[in-house]
């Protein structure tokens, strides 16, 4: 409730939140009824009063009583759901706002993921680790070396993995074979690419597989590991020769 100056009141009342009542004070609730006392320059004020409780709810009656005192009537039932709908009108606001601020901020700056299977073994565990994801460095071009990221798999654009970078473009990369019958090469990883594998070099999908990896299919850096608690900590770069 908005006074005017030198107002006080003693008791805030729902139905006039926000209603701008000069020379007024409220002195009195007792159930769905409420007695105002206003000063001399407030007699005109009746009439906008029994406006704004009508916006408020269905049924009200303002009347005026001996001095400078009007009693106000309201009908509580009305009154409740009216607050209640505005109630929930302002929650959701909240609530969607909130929701906004978690997907602007899980999109473009960090947000959690899960690491799982094999192929990041020893570095992560074979049932899934729980990991910090920033976008910051993929999106500024700080990826390197030795980082650990997420990224969109060019086989399988709908999937996921989680390898570390062994190259950008223009290094040259030793390939490891991908069995007993392979042999160690060398490649040059092409310009916007970057080379990716797994820790577990002999149970991983990756770049030796599907080839180079565009840079735009990086999702973010690993940074941090929250799952499980022994493992809890930051995710450091390693050396890539």
């Amino acid at each position: 409730m908005s006074l005017g100056a030198g107002a006080v009141p003693s008791v805030a009342h729902p139905v006039l939140r926000g209603t701008h009542l000069p020379h007024c004070r409220i002195t009195e609730v007792a159930g769905a009824a409420m007695t105002v006392t206003y000063g001399i320059g407030a007699r005109c004020w009746l009439p906008a009063l029994r406006e704004v409780c009508k916006k408020v709810c269905d049924r009200c009656t303002v009347s005026s009583t001996a001095g400078y005192q009007c009693r106000i009537f309201l009908s509580t039932n009305s009154m409740s759901w009216r607050a209640l709908l505005q109630e929930a009108f302002e929650r959701s606001v909240v609530f969607t706002q909130f929701i906004c601020f978690l997907n602007v901020f899980s999109n473009h700056v960090v947000e959690v993921h899960q690491c799982l299977g094999p192929s990041m073994l020893p570095t992560f565990n074979v049932s899934g680790d729980i990991l910090l994801l920033e976008h910051l460095s993929s999106r500024f071009e700080r990826i390197k070396p030795g980082d650990v990221v997420m990224a969109r798999s060019p086989a399988n654009p709908r999937l996921v993995v989680c390898k570390r970078v062994l190259g950008l473009e223009g290094d040259s990369v030793t390939v490891l074979p991908t069995s007993s019958r392979g042999h160690i090469r060398q490649t040059v990883v092409p310009k916007g690419h970057v080379w990716l594998q797994g820790d577990n070099a002999y149970n991983s999908t990756d770049s030796r597989h599907y080839g180079p990896v565009p840079y735009a299919l990086i999702q973010g850096k690993v940074f941090y590991r929250i799952w499980p608690p022994e493992g809890w900590g930051p995710v450091l770069s390693q050396p890539t020769s």
